[in-house]
């Protein structure tokens, strides 16, 4: 776990067990805007449930966000407003995938 402070905010941030989907988790203890850059070779798209997860073709993942909204999102980019003591986070494979 790594808590990062600044002037008007603080997150956590916590690694997850890989191996059991996770790979990631910020909590804001303020709202704020959390921009998502996806690496390169990957894209997002909607999934036959309507939702959107993002792939390279061979590794899916989805965004696991809990009080936060989405404010905008490109082929590559998301931009998400959390709440202060609220999440996001990503998972990947099964967790990812399961409805």
């Amino acid at each position: 776990m790594l808590i990062r402070a600044g002037a008007s905010n603080k997150l956590k941030i916590q690694a997850k067990d890989c191996s059991t989907g996770g790979l990631f988790q910020m909590e804001p203890y303020h709202t704020t805007l959390i921009h998502h850059q996806l690496a390169d070779g990957f894209h997002y798209f909607d999934d036959n449930l309507g939702r959107t997860l993002f792939t390279d073709g061979v590794t899916i993942g989805r965004e696991s966000p809990q009080s936060a909204a989405l404010v905008s999102r490109t082929l590559t980019a998301s931009l998400w407003q959390v709440q202060g003591g609220g999440r996001m986070g990503a998972v990947f494979g099964e967790d990812a995938v399961q409805p």
